[in-house]
């Protein structure tokens, strides 16, 4: 439109143009709610781009086709030489992605959501972020699944008491297991494989815990991070805005360790500082004590205390994989997809989910 009233001569479309090659079509056509849009994580493009994209190739968060051309063109697929029923279990990037394809390809797919809402734990970066960009792709998803007719339980969680009543209802032909990960309780990371002495004193919680609001810290918090991503710093932000001391220890050399192939490296680090977040780097948690913790420096050992009313794990996570075996044993076709698979970004899950839903 701009073009046509004489506004500009070009429009220059960069990212967007990698999540959607057909963004000017569709925009011609009015299909506005078909666009996939670019939530500006730079997870496939400019952090592929800082390694070696000339080698592996730049990939997309929203478009697993980007930089795939060659062997699955751009969002073609043949239909499926013959419709399966597909039970699909968690409504996350991986689960949504799978069922949308599946159900493009001509399957019968039905999902199961054991909340009230989709998203997974994307959805839940709206709580410790401004950060609007990866709702837009659940809300992509979601429009894409209702126009092909993807029917979701919300609400439903499938354990062992109802399983086999689901298999005789939904008598799946296939599974595909998005059920996610959660937060390692006891503190294990890469530094060491065995709990935080003290994780299980009941001023330690999990960044989950934090960010679902179910518990509420006291004024001075410590974060023991290792996840190098956006939610400790978000966490961090979020309590000391409420007025709360904040410090974090962090296993790598800067707390934003892969935050600077996002671009916002910058404000994050600048925004901690305003609030007073003291970082503490290459650092970890010896054992957890009542007033606190006891930390050392991960290269010389040096130990020094951090006083704190509440403990903040932001460490390692474990796949939810425990329906898996209980679908195998019954003898039914079960995929892991996303986190259920390995914890790992949104680019992975959204990956796994498309690629499972061609091969189905």
């Amino acid at each position: 439109r701009m073009i046509a009233e004489g506004k500009c001569d070009y429009v220059y479309i960069a990212r967007a143009l990698i999540a959607d090659p057909h963004f000017p079509r569709k925009a011609m056509e009015g299909r506005e709610e078909d666009i996939t849009p670019c939530i500006y994580c730079n997870q496939g493009c400019v952090f592929r781009s800082f390694n070696r994209a000339t080698t592996n190739g730049i990939r997309c968060t929203v478009n697993p086709t980007a930089g795939e051309e060659a062997r699955w063109g751009s969002w073609t697929f043949e239909k499926a030489p013959k419709r399966k029923n597909i039970l699909v279990v968690g409504a996350g990037p991986a689960g949504l992605q799978c069922a949308m394809v599946a159900a493009q390809r001509g399957h019968n797919v039905v999902v199961y959501e054991k909340e009230e809402e989709t998203g997974g734990q994307a959805r839940l970066i709206k709580n410790i972020l401004d950060h609007t960009m990866p709702q837009t792709f659940l809300d992509y998803l979601n429009n894409q699944v209702r126009k092909v007719v993807v029917k979701i339980n919300f609400g439903t969680e499938i354990t062992e008491a109802n399983i086999d009543s689901v298999l005789e209802k939904e008598k799946p032909d296939a599974i595909a297991l998005a059920t996610g990960a959660r937060p390692a309780r006891d503190g294990r990371g890469s530094i060491t494989t065995e709990p935080i002495p003290g994780w299980d004193r009941k001023n330690v919680c999990t960044y989950l815990d934090i960010v679902l609001g179910t518990v509420q810290p006291g004024d001075k918090v410590l974060i023991v991070d290792e996840l190098a991503d956006r939610i400790t710093p978000g966490i961090a932000e979020m309590l000391a805005e409420q007025g709360k001391t904040v410090e974090v220890v962090t296993r790598w050399f800067c707390l934003s360790q892969n935050l600077h192939y996002w671009l916002d490296e910058m404000y994050v680090m600048g925004r901690l500082d305003e609030l007073g977040v003291k970082i503490n780097p290459n650092a970890w948690a010896k054992v957890i004590h009542e007033k606190g913790a006891t930390c050392f420096n991960i290269h010389s050992g040096r130990e020094f205390e951090v006083e704190a009313d509440t403990v903040v794990l932001s460490t390692m996570k474990y796949s939810n994989t425990d329906l898996y075996d209980l679908f195998r044993e019954r003898g039914v076709e079960c995929h892991l997809i996303g986190d259920a698979k390995a914890p790992r970004w949104i680019l992975n899950a959204t990956h796994d989910g498309y690629k499972l839903g061609r091969e189905l």
